[in-house]
């Protein structure tokens, strides 16, 4: 097996070699000769050498040239670890260069922590296309060029592109037999903020407006057992976010979620099944029918809280997984 430049090799690498050992160790290599050969002498200046790196030098034989000694004397630059990746996903009708998820990256990315890969996707139409978000997320994901193997990294997502992430998440990363359950053990965290499948009374420990108890995503679907480093960023009014999971007016906005997301029937809260109890139920069913639309008018006048996120905790949570 090669092992590296020994004695009796012959090569013009040695002579270079030769040549950079004479300048840099001139105390014990000055009088290395000009040839091709790895000779006795090169052997003992390169023992010498090895030794005076002793700490600093991986694994070697001594008076062979093997790549760590190249790098350790500076004959070739030690390759540098990948940075890691933060991915970011944002909402609908957004810039993938805007809004919470991308100030976050980039200012975390102008700190020599990460590199940041924004995910683009089809959010500009409706019925939601989210499926443009999640190949493309799965399609980065499994670059290993992007993302060699072993790299750390972490999702910022938001709104609709909250549904992108936590549909990757829950369907090819989570499961043992996902296409991207490989990818785990280099994840480092999430941010998602205004996740429409946010877990019933998940959020992350720094929000100062929290959403009220009792709440959850406004999805059909949302995240189970939520990780400790999958942060939950949500406020008090983000109709996204702050469902209450006990309500028949809940159910309606879940309705209408899924009318959105060109899903009519085939469930329980879908809007056809609702209309179909104001039918069978008509006082309590319009009351909460009502009670629905006048809270999405109202979200919709102001959505204030569906944004103005405090960075700082997740920029400071983030750079300190990664």
């Amino acid at each position: 097996m090669w092992i590296g430049l020994g004695l009796g090799d012959i090569s013009d690498e040695i002579r270079a070699i030769k040549a950079f050992m004479r300048h840099k160790f001139a105390s014990y290599a000055g009088g290395l000769a000009d040839t091709s050969l790895y000779d006795m002498a090169m052997v003992n200046a390169v023992t010498e050498m090895q030794r005076r790196y002793a700490g600093k030098i991986g694994d070697h034989v001594p008076g062979v040239i093997n790549v760590e000694t190249k790098y350790v004397m500076g004959w070739l630059e030690r390759p540098r670890a990948p940075k890691p990746v933060v991915f970011t996903v944002e909402g609908h009708l957004s810039s993938m260069w805007v809004g919470p998820c991308a100030e976050t990256a980039r200012y975390l990315e102008s700190e020599g922590v990460c590199k940041w890969q924004p995910v683009g996707y089809d959010n500009v139409s409706l019925p939601f296309k989210n499926h443009t978000g999640i190949n493309e997320l799965k399609r980065l994901l499994g670059d290993r060029t992007l993302l060699p193997v072993g790299t750390p990294w972490a999702m910022c997502i938001f709104s609709q592109g909250g549904i992108v992430g936590s549909e990757v998440w829950m369907r090819d990363i989570l499961p043992k037999e996902g296409s991207l359950h490989w990818r785990l053990n280099d994840w480092r965290g999430t941010v998602a903020f205004g996740n429409p499948y946010r877990e019933k009374d998940v959020i992350a420990e720094w929000v100062p407006d929290p959403p009220k108890p009792g709440t959850q995503g406004i999805s059909h679907i949302r995240i189970e057992n939520t990780d400790p480093h999958w942060k939950e960023v949500s406020r008090r009014g983000d109709l996204y976010a702050e469902n209450p999971s006990d309500s028949e007016a809940s159910e309606f906005r879940t309705a209408i979620y899924l009318a959105v997301q060109n899903k009519w029937s085939g469930h329980p809260d879908s809007l056809l099944n609702q209309l179909v109890e104001v039918v069978q139920r008509p006082v309590p069913e319009v009351v909460a029918m009502v009670q629905a639309i006048a809270s999405g008018v109202m979200f919709l006048g102001n959505m204030s809280s569906h944004g103005g996120y405090d960075l700082r905790p997740c920029i400071d949570f983030l750079r300190q997984r990664l």
